[in-house]
C-alpha cells in the first residue's frame, strides 16, 4: 500500500476526475491525499480522502475559491488577466508550501494534473516518483499537432507547421512568468530549470 498525494487544478471537473482516479486507488488499498484550495476541502474529505490546504497564508481563507468564481462572470480579457494572478497566487503558495505538507502527509509519490505545471518539481525535489494526468485533451506542445485550444485540423503542410509553431511560441510567452517561478524555487532545491512548460510533464 503507497501513500499517495494529488494536485490538480481546483475547477469542478479536474477535481471530480481525479476524485475518481482516487476512488479506484483507494480500491486498490492505497491511501490518497488531495492537496489544494480551501473550497474543495468538504467535497473531498467528504469523498473519504486526506485532505491538505495550499492557500497562501497571507490572504483569508476562501479568496482563491472567490476568486475562481469571479473569473467565470468577467470578460475574456479580464478573465484571463485574473486567472493569470490566481495561478500566480497558488503556484507559489504550492511550491513555498508543499514540501513541508508532503512530508507530513508521509507522501510516498504524486499523482499530478497536466495543467498544473508546479507540483511535479515538488516530487521532483523530494525524490519521489510520480505521474502527470492529462483531464482533457493533452497539452504537450508538437509542431506538428495543432494547439488543443483551436479547431485547426492535422495537417503536415509547411503552412501548418508554421502555423503550430506560432501558436506555441505565443503560448510560451504568455506562460514565462509562470516559469520564472518554479524555476525560482527549482534553483533553491538544486534541479535544473525548465525551459519551457513542457518539461513540467513527467
Amino acid at each position: 500500500m503507497a501513500q499517495l498525494g494529488v494536485f490538480c487544478l481546483p475547477m469542478a471537473s479536474h477535481v471530480n476526475l481525479f476524485l475518481a482516479l482516487a476512488r479506484e486507488l483507494a480500491g486498490r488499498g492505497h491511501r490518497v491525499a488531495f492537496f489544494g484550495i480551501s473550497d474543495n476541502e468538504p467535497k473531498i474529505r467528504a469523498s473519504g480522502f486526506e485532505f491538505y490546504s495550499t492557500e497562501p497564508d497571507q490572504l483569508a481563507a476562501g479568496t482563491l475559491g472567490k476568486m475562481m468564481r469571479e473569473m467565470g462572470e468577467l470578460a475574456s480579457l479580464d478573465a484571463l488577466r485574473m486567472h493569470g494572478r490566481f495561478d500566480e497566487l497558488r503556484y507559489e503558495a504550492i511550491l513555498e508550501k508543499g514540501p513541508k505538507l508532503l512530508e507530513r502527509a508521509g507522501v510516498e509519490g504524486l499523482i499530478v494534473d497536466q495543467a498544473e505545471p508546479c507540483s511535479g518539481s515538488l516530487a521532483e525535489a523530494a525524490g519521489m516518483p510520480w505521474v502527470t494526468v492529462a483531464n482533457g485533451l493533452a497539452m504537450n506542445s508538437e509542431p506538428g499537432v495543432p494547439p488543443l485550444f483551436t479547431s485547426w485540423g492535422y495537417s503536415e503542410s509547411a503552412i501548418a507547421v508554421s502555423r503550430n509553431r506560432l501558436v506555441y511560441a505565443a503560448m510560451k510567452a504568455a506562460t514565462r512568468p509562470i516559469e520564472n517561478l518554479i524555476n525560482r524555487y527549482r534553483t533553491r532545491w538544486g534541479l535544473e530549470p525548465l525551459t519551457r512548460i513542457d518539461d513540467s510533464f513527467s
